[in-house]
């Protein structure tokens, strides 16, 4: 997790990797309780995801 989704892609397009675009799910689809993604794939192929965290679920 990530509290900053457009920084971390950022730095992350800026050293080769590709990244998708950010997805902001407002509407809770993709997940009940974080709302922006992209993904990549890691050095070993397989896929990555970045969610952003701004607040923590309480007891998480």
């Amino acid at each position: 997790m990530v509290t900053d989704i457009d920084a971390a892609r950022a730095e992350l397009a800026g050293t080769g990797v590709a990244v998708s675009e950010v997805v902001h799910d407002a509407g809770g689809v993709l997940h009940h309780s974080y709302g922006s993604f992209a993904s990549f794939a890691g050095p070993d192929g397989n896929g990555r995801l970045l969610q952003e965290s701004t607040q923590r679920v309480p007891g998480r």
